[in-house]
């Protein structure tokens, strides 16, 4: 919107009343640059402390979120029903390692009865078997800590679930207030430059004032 304000001076000579009318509109339009200085200034510093608060808060709930997941052990990442489904998988092949593991015992308990076999074979056959149970072993442990462990995980789950995505939800509005802000912040630092480069809204004299040709009363 344009404004128009109109400016004028009566005193007892013209020349005085045309200097008066002048020094006024002058001083008009230093002190509606510094107030539009002063406001951008002010704006600019409200959204600036706004967003450096966010982004304070946003880390708080950061390092509470790294150490709510340090104390309830979730380094094991995924959903609920992956899991599960990573648990079945696990019994399954537990389930196959005890049949490998009864099948070469078998085999190593009965190595010595197959006929007429030389001792040194059987010592070879023996000693296969016995790092094949071996190998076996380590991997049956390896699949029964990690089932332990999903399976820990999976009784806590729901209830760490639901802080999760409280934890979720107040990360997702602190970083939409964010972004909401920091687009404010960088409008006022525009509008803070302009003004400071005075190419913002201002007064402009449309008319200087002249020396009247008559007094205002006759």
């Amino acid at each position: 919107a344009i404004a128009v304000l109109t400016i004028t001076a009566e005193m007892d000579d013209a020349q005085t009343a045309q200097a008066i009318a002048h020094a006024l509109a002058d001083e008009t339009r230093a002190l509606a640059a510094n107030q539009r200085r002063d406001q951008t200034r002010e704006t600019l510093a409200f959204f600036q402390s706004q967003e450096d608060a966010l982004q304070a808060e946003i880390a708080k709930q950061e390092a509470d979120l790294a150490a709510f997941r340090s104390e309830n052990d979730l380094s094991i990442e995924g959903s609920l029903e992956f899991r599960r489904s990573e648990l079945s998988s696990l019994n399954d092949a537990l389930l196959e390692l005890d049949r490998e593991i009864i099948t070469a015992q078998l085999e190593r308990d009965n190595i010595d009865r197959r006929g007429n076999t030389r001792a040194a074979t059987v010592k070879r056959e023996e000693e296969e078997l016995t790092r094949l149970l071996d190998s076996l072993t380590t991997q049956r442990q390896l699949l029964q800590d990690r089932r332990a462990g999903l399976s820990a995980s999976i009784e806590t789950r729901p209830e760490v679930e639901r802080t999760l995505a409280e934890f979720e939800r107040r990360m997702s509005q602190l970083r939409g207030q964010l972004d909401v802000i920091s687009t404010r912040r960088n409008e006022a630092e525009v509008g803070f430059t302009l003004e400071n480069a005075a190419r913002g809204e201002r007064f402009r004299t449309l008319e200087e004032a002249r020396v009247p040709d008559y007094p205002v009363t006759r």
